[in-house]
């Protein structure tokens, strides 16, 4: 009995961390899967990348939280989802990512070296984002402008104005969700480079003056990181509060019979 349900854990635990893990210290993949409503250009590798980028994190804390829900005997569905959700949460609040680099490179120069490459990687996804974003967003508006003339000038119905302001509800959502998964991502690198630089990778410098010199790479990287998602951030607002606008808009021109 303790043998098969040992097996059956391991078994588990292969197949949350393998569905979850993909590439790089905190995985991510780049096979975006496309959601209905929302617009194709936002879609992107880029942008689905931030919102698997925990997976593999995710995966291997749920593997731990089901093992401890079916070792401590509680086999039902609901305390296994439970114990795989607390797991979840405990790895990606913990040091998983400082954990990796502390065990796949053997001297802090390394371990900084694999931190800024994962920054700078970061960086050019979310410059990416930051550029099909501006184009979705700034088309969306003109269209809506345009169907507002439209609607003014007995072309349109308000239900067209509706319908783009709905359309721009889903792409916010799909939008916000990839933005707190990218800020969560910077935030894991950050935390792993303080705790890097703070000793706790366990390696010591074999020249302080070149781990210093990283250091300071990766912090300009790290605040061109903080200016992507900042400029992410103020993007969404003003899209969301136009999308807003609109919606009331629509909402009035149809009670006036437009």
């Amino acid at each position: 009995m303790k043998f098969n349900l040992t097996v059956s854990v391991m078994a588990l635990a292969v197949s949350l961390t393998l569905s979850g893990c993909s590439t790089g210290v905190l995985g991510g993949s780049s096979e975006p899967e496309l959601e209905d409503g929302v617009n194709p250009k936002l879609q992107t590798e880029e942008a689905s990348f931030f919102s698997k980028s925990g997976a593999g994190a995710c995966a291997l804390g749920a593997a731990t939280g089901v093992l401890v829900a079916l070792l401590s005997g509680k086999k039902k569905a609901g305390n296994l989802v439970v114990g795989a959700a607390a797991g979840c949460a405990v790895a990606m609040a913990g040091n998983y990512a400082l954990d990796k680099y502390r065990e796949n490179y053997g001297t802090q120069e390394e371990q900084l070296d694999a931190i800024l490459a994962d920054v700078t990687a970061n960086n050019k996804k979310t410059e990416s984002m930051l550029k099909n974003n501006k184009e979705v967003m700034e088309a969306d508006l003109a269209e809506a402008k345009q169907i507002e003339k439209d609607i003014k000038a007995g072309k349109a119905q308000s239900q067209a104005l509706a319908a783009k302001a709905e359309e721009m509800d889903k792409n916010i959502a799909y939008v916000k969700k990839n933005l707190a998964a990218a800020n969560d991502n910077m935030n894991a690198l950050i935390e792993s480079r303080n705790g890097i630089a703070s000793g706790k990778g366990g390696k010591a410098a074999a020249s302080y003056k070149e781990a210093q010199a990283k250091l300071n790479d990766l912090d300009a990287q790290i605040k061109i990181s903080r200016n992507n998602i900042d400029s992410l951030t103020a993007d969404l607002n003003n899209y969301t509060s136009s999308a807003a606008l609109y919606r009331e808009k629509a909402a009035k021109y149809a009670l006036n019979g437009k």
